[in-house]
């Protein structure tokens, strides 16, 4: 059904007439986001994927519905996504772009096929309920009061962290693990486990997670301080990474940083049109997490940037050339 439901949206898409398939398939999309919110109840806000695996990490996609079909038509192409490669969605769905509403259902409905060969981390954009910002288009906007339901019960048990081996993956920032508390909780299995208990108990680092920044110098620093960010320099990044025994993180959110940061531990992807031109790298950007080095992929690619340590090697990717 859902593979038929995502190939019918994506069908309506290109008519021009998504916003009518929506409206006339609310009821069984709804199920779907329910099904996925069921996926997540039992796991934690920090889930660890296998070490075996080859990893895709998407960045911001902001209402770039295109953007997401690009990505869909090389995975689905290649049918890579049943094989030895987990998809990752670093959050921020909606918002900016004018389509918001098709790529948070484009990303569900990939995710309820795929099941645990996709993840979806909630962004900043996705927790507006608890942290509001200006010009929140997706939030203010008409949508039907049952999907708008439905997903924010999704939002409340999507995960703030994923981690494979020593990389970390998260929206924004990582805040630093200072107690055995913190840490268990993010560990803790059971229905209990919502974004409303971790806002009540630990505010200051679910906005880290989702609201975080990183800055290489003062000027940054000051600036995401007087936007109301919480932001870090490297020397918080390093000894935030130690206590998560992690040495790479992985994350979107901040475009003017787009690209590698601290000698290549900190990698920023904006896979929206919006940001193509910001940050250190241009590019609609995702990155390809190979555990074999020799592994190839069939979908055509153009690498922008690469680097490797001792497990792994990383291909940073311009969608465009998908």
């Amino acid at each position: 059904m859902s593979l038929s439901l995502l190939s019918q949206l994506i069908k309506s898409f290109n008519d021009g007439i998504s916003f009518e398939f929506i409206d006339a398939n609310k009821e069984e999309l709804c199920s779907i986001i329910g099904s996925v919110k069921a996926m997540y109840l039992p796991c934690p806000k920090w889930i660890k994927l296998p070490v075996d695996k080859d990893l895709l990490c998407i960045g911001d996609l902001h209402g770039d519905f295109n953007s997401l079909l690009k990505i869909f038509s090389a995975l689905f192409k290649n049918q890579e996504v049943n094989k030895n490669l987990i998809v990752i969605f670093l959050g921020d769905y909606v918002d900016r772009g004018e389509y918001s509403l098709q790529t948070f259902l484009g990303v569900v409905l990939f995710k309820h096929i795929y099941g645990p060969s996709v993840h979806m981390l909630a962004g900043n954009h996705e927790i507006y309920k608890y942290f509001q910002y200006y010009n929140a288009d997706f939030w203010e906007e008409y949508i039907d009061e049952n999907i708008r339901k439905n997903i924010l019960e999704l939002i409340e048990y999507l995960p703030m962290l994923i981690s494979s081996a020593n990389i970390m993956m998260v929206h924004g920032g990582l805040p630093i693990i200072d107690s055995m508390d913190f840490l268990n909780n993010l560990l803790r299995t059971d229905k209990t486990n919502n974004l409303l208990y971790f806002i009540e108990n630990y505010e200051e680092q679910i906005r880290i997670f989702t609201w975080g920044d990183y800055c290489e110098n003062l000027s940054d620093y000051n600036r995401s301080i007087f936007q109301g960010r919480p932001a870090f320099m490297k020397n918080y990044f390093v000894d935030a990474m130690k206590t998560y025994d992690s040495s790479i993180l992985v994350r979107g959110h901040q475009p003017g940083v787009k690209g590698a940061l601290f000698d290549n531990s900190l990698i920023t992807l904006l896979t929206s049109s919006i940001y193509s031109s910001f940050g250190n790298i241009p590019g609609k950007l995702t990155l390809l997490i190979k555990r074999d080095k020799e592994k190839r992929y069939n979908f055509e690619r153009k690498i922008v940037y690469k680097f490797e340590d001792h497990e792994s090697q990383y291909e940073i990717l311009d969608i465009d050339y998908f």
